[in-house]
């Protein structure tokens, strides 16, 4: 991989740091990726050079107030992350891309979401280890105190703050996706997310919205997601005569499934679906399709590296 660039651009009230992976055998497809809260794009980083090794131009950016990150500043509303992604793919369209999707992890997951509702020229969305109903989740996460929200990692809004404030961006922003790809990713150990929220998010998306269920904690969900994060890319974006990648990508349709809610008051727009032809699985309820059932979590499976904290 050639050397890394790291630059800072200007985001609404803020101004931000963004780390560029050149790609190796570009492909002309970008993506722009967002950490999590309290978090910074370190923890995305074996993911983005995972993904620039097979040819992906990875804009990666830092958030405003996070003091693990390198832009600096105050995190005052939910505004600022979506001015924040905003930027880098004003940054990314400034360097000649064209063909540009939104990844994120957790927060930075809701927030790519909320920037592909707003921008229809972002091309499709990987949101990883973020659900529906985060206000109420985390909520119930504080007054068990099972969980550290890490809200003294970042100058501004906690978590809870930013997850009340983004419910209704992400209402409005889930019908603007449209028909464009969108990879929805569960982490089957997550105890910030939990895989029937990932589920529930995932049936309120537009089709086609695709669900998939890895081995993982909540931290490392971006880089235990990266095999079907490429196999997912690899489908829509092959390279020429890679008959490989797409044998690997029927692989993964068969392996993964249009999703729809456990429960009918939080069905939304499909909650007339038929009921036929679903099938239980650690996710929730999910559509087949006609195709056969497979562990939704195989293809993550192969090939990912198990971190100590994934063999507990």
């Amino acid at each position: 991989m050639s050397a890394l660039e790291l630059t800072r651009v200007a985001a609404g009230r803020s101004e931000i740091a963004v780390l560029i992976y050149p790609p190796r055998r570009p492909r002309g497809v970008a993506i722009v990726a967002a950490h999590g809260y309290s978090s910074s794009k370190q923890n995305l980083d074996a993911l983005c050079a995972f993904l620039a090794s097979h040819g992906f131009t990875i804009y990666s950016l830092d958030f405003p107030g996070h003091k693990l990150g390198a832009s600096g500043g105050t995190l005052r509303s939910a505004g600022d992350l979506t001015d924040a992604f905003a930027a880098a793919v004003r940054l990314a369209r400034e360097r000649g891309e064209t063909t540009i999707y939104a990844l994120g992890h957790s927060m930075g997951a809701t927030t790519a979401l909320c920037a592909a509702g707003a921008d229809r020229t972002i091309a499709g969305t990987i949101a990883i280890a973020t659900g529906y109903g985060r206000p109420q989740a985390l909520e119930a996460l504080r007054a068990r105190g099972v969980v550290d929200l890490r809200s003294g990692y970042v100058d501004g809004l906690s978590l809870p703050e930013v997850a009340e404030a983004w419910q209704p961006l992400l209402d409005a922003a889930l019908p603007q996706l449209g028909a464009r790809p969108k990879l929805f990713v569960a982490a089957e150990r997550d105890m910030m997310v939990s895989s029937q929220s990932v589920a529930d998010l995932a049936a309120r998306a537009p089709e086609p919205a695709t669900l998939i269920a890895i081995a993982s904690d909540h931290t490392y969900a971006g880089e235990n997601a990266r095999n079907a994060v490429l196999t997912f890319l690899n489908g829509l974006h092959p390279r020429a005569g890679d008959a490989a990648a797409l044998e690997a990508f029927g692989d993964f349709e068969r392996a993964v499934y249009r999703v729809t809610p456990l429960f009918a008051p939080l069905a939304g727009p499909r909650s007339g679906a038929r009921r036929s032809g679903k099938a239980r699985t650690g996710a929730g309820v999910v559509r087949r399709c006609g195709r056969p059932r497979i562990a939704g979590d195989r293809l993550s499976r192969r090939g990912g590296r198990r971190t100590p904290r994934d063999r507990r």
